[in-house]
């Protein structure tokens, strides 16, 4: 994971380092050490409206990616970190984030719209969404595939500037990095009303799922590199009011780039 520079941390710097983590993430009423040590348990209630997500329009249907046809061991063995990386076609971004996204198959009848999907969820609620930043500091576009649709949606910034304002940042974490960034998006109303502190269960998917794009984009013979933020900006400028939505990590995507 890259992060902004090498700063030497003494325990109490790391401590609080963790203390403004667990708060950010976390209501401010919730103590950090109830977040990090309450188990979730599954609680039966009924599930939230879904999300409304600010869609400008929608761009037309998600474009497929190639078949994987390299045997999984050898994908394994050359998944890396790439933080050289050049710009990448936005078909690719799009298919690549389609296939670690999309339902593969909904459970009849189910009040939560459980589905597979080639990423783990725990209850098969996939409440993490990725939304694909494109452009710069000057202007920014949002883009998300429905994973129900299978369409590419623009979303509409309802606080513009959040999109461009987390660009620039990525000089500072990736400085050969001409890639495309994406963000995740988790929903905590949804996994909240499956399970009892749900909010470890929401950071253990955005995990599984940064890994599954890991692997899928060395496999399409892409590279990609997460980052040590979070993307609030993005949060909150399409979500501005509530706390229903959470920002729960970031990566680049692009092709590799050899040294020069």
């Amino acid at each position: 994971m890259c992060c902004p520079g090498r700063t030497p941390a003494t325990s109490r710097t790391l401590r609080a380092a963790c203390a403004v983590g667990a708060k950010s993430t976390t209501s401010p009423s919730r103590n950090s050490a109830t977040f990090l040590t309450e188990e979730p348990r599954p609680i039966v209630r009924f599930p939230p409206p879904p999300i409304a997500w600010p869609v400008q329009r929608v761009l037309g249907a998600c474009p497929e990616a190639a078949r994987l046809d390299a045997p999984l061991g050898r994908v394994l063995l050359e998944r890396r970190s790439i933080r050289r990386l050049s710009a990448p076609s936005v078909r690719e971004v799009l298919a690549l984030v389609g296939m670690v996204t999309m339902n593969r198959l909904v459970k009849a009848g189910d009040p939560f719209a459980r589905s597979r999907r080639v990423s783990p969820s725990a209850g098969a609620l996939h409440p993490v969404s990725i939304v694909v930043l494109r452009g710069g500091r000057a202007r920014a576009t949002a883009l998300r595939v429905d994973p129900v649709g299978a369409h590419v949606q623009l979303l509409r910034e309802r606080e513009p500037g959040g999109a461009a304002r987390l660009l620039t940042r990525l000089p500072q974490y990736l400085p050969q990095a001409r890639g495309t960034m994406l963000v995740l998006l988790a929903d905590r109303q949804l996994t909240a009303a499956a399970y009892r502190s749900p909010d470890s269960l929401l950071w253990r998917d955005a995990g599984a799922l940064l890994a599954t794009l890991q692997i899928t984009a060395a496999g399409l013979g892409l590279g990609t590199c997460l980052l040590g933020l979070l993307g609030h900006e993005v949060a909150r400028s399409l979500f501005p009011s509530g706390n229903r939505i959470v920002a729960v990590g970031a990566c680049v995507v692009g092709r590799p780039t050899p040294p020069a």
